[in-house]
């Protein structure tokens, strides 16, 4: 299953051997973990690992050369930004080929900011740690304009439905439920948590708000409840 899912995320970004990806992102976290670390390995490319991220090391690291992908959550984008800002707006990163943020929602002006400054499509998914890895992402080959998360991955399924587990009518907004390879076995030590996310037939209620364009691409639009961890 992980190395289905590593084969996944390697071939929709188009990894390569020639290819080095800045590594920021913890790898205890399934974004560090599935799309950086076993996807990278996977296609025999090489990963740069910062050991926490500063805008400056990864600004330094893009205009050294090295690094082909950087891939992060919106605010190091947003940072990224900021820093060249500060440094008078111009950065030159020969290597680079490939942008991609997840983890959060994609603001349509970090957008087009990123995509300004680097002159390269930014690129976003979907995906949870309960499904190990991604659900969703842009291709390559289709860069988008807005600010979806794309198409669905090979191997998974979802249904948008109502507070009664109803599918909604094409373009509604619902509850995003997944079903596929990747969706976790259980909750650690917590089976009625399990069991009030997972259903007997494998669909899991992800807990994420969202709704599917008419290419069937996803908008993620809220969530049904929210953890707010503090420091």
């Amino acid at each position: 299953c992980s190395s289905d899912l590593a084969r996944i995320s390697a071939e929709s970004r188009n990894l390569s051997p020639a290819d080095c990806a800045y590594a920021v992102m913890p790898m205890s976290h399934i974004f560090g973990l599935a799309t950086l670390l076993l996807a990278t390995f996977h296609a025999g490319a090489s990963l740069h690992l910062a050991a926490r991220f500063m805008a400056e090391y990864a600004v330094t690291a893009l205009e050294s050369g090295e690094i082909s992908i950087l891939q992060g959550v919106p605010t190091l984008f947003a940072r990224v930004v900021a820093r060249v800002r500060e440094r008078g707006g111009r950065i030159t990163a020969p290597q680079l080929r490939y942008l991609y943020t997840g983890g959060g929602p994609l603001d349509p002006t970090l957008k087009a900011d990123v995509e300004a400054l680097f002159g390269l499509p930014l690129h976003h998914g979907y995906g949870m740690t309960e499904y190990a890895g991604s659900l969703f992402i842009t291709r390559m080959d289709q860069p988008r304009d807005d600010v979806s998360s794309g198409q669905i991955v090979a191997g998974a399924e979802l249904r948008v439905v109502d507070p009664n587990g109803q599918r909604v009518r094409p373009g509604e907004v619902g509850e995003l439920h997944v079903r596929g390879p990747g969706v976790m076995r259980g909750y650690y030590r917590a089976p009625e948590l399990t069991a009030e996310a997972i259903a007997a037939d494998g669909w899991l209620n992800t807990g994420d708000l969202g709704r599917l364009g008419p290419d069937g691409a996803l908008f993620v639009v809220g969530r049904t409840k929210d953890l707010v961890i503090r420091s």
